[in-house]
């Protein structure tokens, strides 16, 4: 490797070998060798890159150039250089444009795709890896190979996009291609994470035939070792979760011998895992734990799914031996990533959400602009024309007429303005002192019920579990007290909830955007509704008076749909865009007749009282039988005015 690296570093860098004639093959092939080094020799290879890059110029070589940039942009992205990566792959896609190869263009979008990914950026990775299978699929002499990868990212980019469909057509559609290509090695990678996909759906007998698929293709190719553990480990979970627990045990048996080939470099920790969980569930408790403990000493880099199924299985078989300390140890970590699990999820939801209105927005922003220079240019019209018809006299009399006119009404309008802000204001302050005392009754109602009433519920709860653990499964009383166990669980759960609903202590300790979570997640837990909850723009804490306004205004507006819309989904939706909070609360229940609030409805109208006090708007949006959606918004700045005079 030293040798040939020394000798195209020699010929590239001979001021001779250009002086009169560009070698392009001997670009061409620098290029696929510093690509087939770059990363594991970064520094060589942009020097090689660097160096063919000038030469190409010189020799106004296109494609040298164009490889050149792609590679360095490679490089760019390995070492976290973002910037660098996208001004190289950027000036790699204006040469390849200009040569008009489609392949070596859409080569370029695979590339911006990568780097995307390496932000996090998953809809504008998708969006560029689209477009670069378009362009394949568009030219019947395409680079079939590179369309084939191509489908991969594609499918691995929806699959990190929570959409196991589109990641399951795009695995398919790899693997069709390769079979039409009759690449052995990329049919078992392409079946591999088909199989995959099948897997994530709970599709087990397709996941089986793609496994088997794959592992006949790699056998004939490579003999990956390390592909195939992986295939024996995933094959033993479909034979566990089919109950065939001595087949699911002998392929962990043939997956460690697999492994054992691979040396040092080998990753245990699926096979750890998943042998400690097999053990546990035959109830070999101690076996099954000394598995999950290899898995957690490995320390590799997990996903929070990994960790949560590591945590989950710890906590489970410390419970089941009777060290309390340790089972609530872990149980505590499986909390908290399940939470981090959650946002991330909603953080992705969110970025699919945002780009759709985003362009929603856009589209609605040119319309908007459009009608305006309409009505500008037949206003501008409409003006020459009068003032070529309306006489100097006429229009003199009418002016002196209309200026009387306007003093009088503006005269009116300053009196009623007066009048209504002085009305306003006296109906603030009464609001305001209202409820500042509602909000310091149900904080002290709140803590009585949570730190009296709750506690003794969890002592309850504790020598109830003491009580079953000692009490034989055959017992005539055993379900008796399993179920009235499982009651006093569920009404503890009860009281913590509604003391959580009137309590604003917890609210103010842990802030608006973590108390909404919580209550969405309530909801969902009782199985009545499903409950969409994201927030975009919160990190920083809003004050303390506006957080518990805008947690009251949901609550209401939860319990009354709860009680009234008949609804199956709700989405609640907080952002913070500039100086505005923006709330957007929406089922698809019945629907309501809107004029209906003035009526009655105390409901709604301290929800109307609790957005004026914070200066904010609200508009309610009916759709009959198609449910509700209400909006709100309330500026921070004055709101937080507001609070200083409270």
């Amino acid at each position: 490797m030293k040798t040939g690296i020394l000798f195209l570093l020699s010929c590239l860098i001979t001021p001779t070998l250009f002086s009169q004639i560009v070698d392009t093959a001997l670009i061409n092939k620098g290029n696929k060798f510093a690509f087939s080094i770059h990363e594991e020799s970064q520094d060589t290879a942009l020097i090689i890159c660097q160096d063919l890059l000038q030469k190409s110029k010189q020799g106004k070589y296109l494609r040298g150039q164009g490889d050149a940039y792609v590679t360095m942009g490679a490089i760019y992205r390995n070492s976290k250089d973002i910037m660098q990566s996208y001004a190289c792959l950027t000036k790699a896609l204006a040469c390849r444009r200009l040569l008009g190869d489609s392949s070596r263009v859409a080569a370029v979008y695979v590339n911006i795709a990568l780097t995307n990914l390496k932000e996090t950026k998953y809809d504008a990775a998708i969006a560029n890896v689209l477009y670069a299978i378009g362009l394949l699929e568009a030219d019947p002499k395409g680079d079939k190979m590179l369309l084939g990868n191509a489908y991969i990212l594609a499918s691995n980019i929806y699959d990190e996009y929570l959409e196991p469909t589109e990641a399951y057509k795009y695995a398919k559609s790899s693997l069709d291609t390769y079979i039409k290509m009759d690449e052995t090695e990329c049919i078992a990678q392409a079946a591999y994470a088909l199989a995959n996909r099948c897997l994530a759906m709970n599709q087990l007998d397709s996941a089986m035939s793609y496994y088997n698929l794959a592992f006949n293709n790699f056998i004939i190719s490579s003999n990956d070792p390390d592909y195939l553990a992986n295939i024996y480990i995933n094959k033993a979970l479909i034979y566990k979760a089919k109950g065939n627990l001595n087949e699911a045990s002998k392929l962990f048996q043939q997956a460690e011998e697999t492994l054992k080939q691979i040396g040092e470099n080998a990753d245990y920790y699926p096979l750890y895992l998943n042998v400690g969980e097999l053990f546990i569930k035959q109830d070999k408790l101690i076996e099954g734990l000394a598995y999950l403990n290899k898995a957690q000493q490995l320390n590799n880099e997990l996903s929070h799914l990994d960790q949560q199924y590591l945590y989950e299985h710890l906590a489970y078989a410390y419970n089941r031996l009777n060290k309390s300390d340790s089972a609530f140890y872990y149980l505590e970590k499986v909390y908290k990533i399940r939470d981090t699990i959650y946002n991330e999820n909603k953080r992705k939801e969110f970025v699919k959400f945002q780009t759709e209105r985003y362009k929603k927005e856009t589209l609605m922003a040119d319309a908007k602009v459009q009608t305006q220079e309409s009505r500008m240019r037949l206003l501008l019209i409409t003006a020459i024309l009068l003032s070529m018809v309306i006489g100097v006299i006429v229009y003199a009399s009418r002016q002196r007429k209309r200026a009387f006119q306007l003093i009088t009404a503006q005269k009116e309008n300053l009196h009623k303005q007066a009048v209504d802000e002085l009305i306003q204001s006296s109906e603030l302050k009464y609001l305001n002192a209202g409820l500042e005392g509602q909000e310091i009754e149900k904080d002290n109602i709140a803590r009585e019920i949570h730190d009296r009433l709750g506690s003794a519920m969890v002592t309850l709860t504790w020598q109830y579990d003491a009580v079953l653990e000692n009490l034989p499964q055959d017992s005539p009383n055993f379900q008796s007290m399993l179920k009235l166990n499982a009651a006093l669980k569920n009404l503890y759960q009860d009281i913590r909830h509604i003391a959580h609903q009137l309590g604003s202590g917890v609210l103010e300790r842990v802030g608006l955007v973590p108390v909404l979570q919580e209550l969405c997640q309530d909801i969902n837990s009782t199985n009545k509704m499903e409950v969409d909850f994201s927030a975009y723009g919160m990190e920083q804490r809003l004050g303390f008076y506006q957080e518990v306004n805008l947690l009251r205004i949901v609550q209401e507006l939860i319990s009354n749909v709860l009680k009234y819309a008949k609804a199956s989904q709700l989405l609640v939706q907080i952002d913070r865009m500039d100086d505005t909070i923006n709330m957007m609360i929406e089922d698809d229940g019945v629907g309501f007749d809107p004029k209906q609030i003035n009526g009655h409805g105390v409901g709604l109208k301290n929800v109307e009282g609790r957005v004026r006090a914070l200066n904010g708007t609200i508009q309610f949006e009916q759709r009959p039988t198609k449910g509700t959606t209400v909006i709100i918004n309330i500026p921070i700045e004055e709101t937080k005015q507001n609070e200083q005079l409270t």
